[in-house]
């Protein structure tokens, strides 16, 4: 593994920089914050417009063939420009389309389908999210009892998901749904894609704890017609198409950005505040946490490398993945609360309104802090990780 970059990949990372220093910096550092409601609608259009920008230099497509609207990119001209959107939290990177949905529509999808769903995703027009867990299907999916009755060239499905991101403004989710009732388990299940638009489809909004309604949604399907020619791959074999989507979705690489940028802050604020006379970060204490904060992140960022290499060398990256995931989320947590306990009371200065003017670093850190509490068990909980590992990584036997 050679983790080095040549001096044409540096030239790109230094063009994706000045891109995002002049259209999404300003803003980053100083959004909107009138309310939860008004930030959500301000952020919302300021994405989508960015997402188009980054598609017209196609970069939303880097690495795919060029006739679904990709660009020619080696695989660490692809890592170098999912850091650096990571940095800015993905401010106008559809993720759910370019990371998650794109890579089985090229991998599953008919040639039809790729034509017609890639190059929307390609000029970020397309935003996607995605139908997996359910009320009582979370970390045991196979258990989702959302159904897809064939029915001549549609499919009728009804159901419920739950938590399913950007689903208020996506115009396509894709989703797991039970076609064979009679089949066990993962067993009977079709990967479809559906227009949000769809009559039978409604997304409904479910407020977390920073305010914010945009992040996670219920939708619902109701006698909803899915077409025929929206099923990707084999009907009743969608389980293995999902768990091949799982790898890319738990690879870390531009989470491990944004702690980067998190831990750049903090530093910078410890660095240049005072208390009592002195700066915060000339405590020995504060020193020592932010010490073990770096190296831990330098090693997320190596192993988060490496799931890459796998990758682009055409291996499987479930385990190195999974191991990812294992160590981005706890070492979130844990980066969480040295914000609180470095920052004290001043960390907890409401996130929006003009108080948030006020508060250190205009509360990215109190967002921060709140989100973190799901960053050990979306996408997989942390303990389905380790079994992961356990079971595909390191060969034991099933308990």
């Amino acid at each position: 593994m050679d983790f080095t970059f040549s001096l044409q990949e540096e030239m790109f990372r230094r063009e994706v920089r000045a891109f995002l220093a002049r259209e999404v910096a300003p803003y980053y550092e100083r959004p909107e914050l009138a309310g939860a409601r008004a930030y959500e609608e301000w952020h919302i259009a300021l994405i989508k417009a960015i997402a188009k920008k980054l598609g017209a230099r196609g970069w939303l497509g880097l690495g795919w063939p060029e006739e679904y609207g990709g660009r020619k990119a080696t695989w660490k001209e692809q890592l170098i420009f999912k850091e650096e959107m990571g940095y800015y939290e993905n401010w106008g990177l559809p993720r759910q389309a370019v990371n998650m949905a794109a890579p089985v529509i090229l991998a599953h999808g008919t040639e039809e389908q790729k034509r017609r769903l890639l190059p929307p995703i390609a000029r970020g027009e397309s935003w996607w999210c995605q139908g997996y867990s359910e009320p009582e299907a979370g970390s045991d999916l196979a258990n989702l009892q959302t159904r897809a009755v064939p029915d001549g060239d549609v499919f009728r499905v009804t159901g419920q998901k739950i938590w399913t991101s950007r689903a208020t403004y996506a115009g396509h989710i894709f989703f797991l749904a039970r076609s064979d009732a009679r089949a066990q388990r993962h067993r009977g299940l079709s990967f479809l894609v559906a227009e949000m638009g769809t009559p039978g489809i409604e997304a409904r909004p479910i407020t977390n704890m920073t305010g914010a309604s945009d992040d996670f949604s219920e939708v619902f399907f109701t006698d909803a017609p899915v077409p025929r020619a929206n099923l990707i791959g084999e009907q009743d074999r969608g389980w293995y198409i999902a768990m091949a989507q799982l790898g890319p979705e738990r690879a870390q690489v531009d989470f491990i950005a944004t702690l980067r940028r998190r831990l750049d802050d903090l530093s910078r604020y410890a660095g240049e505040t005072t208390r009592n006379g002195r700066t915060i970060g000339s405590d020995p204490l504060v020193r020592h946490k932010l010490a073990e904060m770096e190296i831990e992140w330098q090693m997320g960022r190596l192993v988060n490398y490496r799931v890459a290499w796998l990758a682009a060398m055409g291996q499987q990256a479930g385990a190195a993945s999974s191991q990812s995931k294992a160590i981005v989320g706890p070492l979130t947590q844990r980066m969480a609360k040295a914000v609180g306990e470095i920052l004290g009371l001043e960390g907890q200065v409401g996130a929006y309104g003009e108080r948030a003017h006020r508060a250190p670093l205009g509360g990215r850190l109190l967002r921060f802090y709140l989100d973190s509490v799901s960053r050990t068990f979306n996408a997989g909980t942390h303990e389905v990780q380790l079994n992961l590992i356990a079971t595909r990584g390191l060969g034991l036997p099933v308990g």
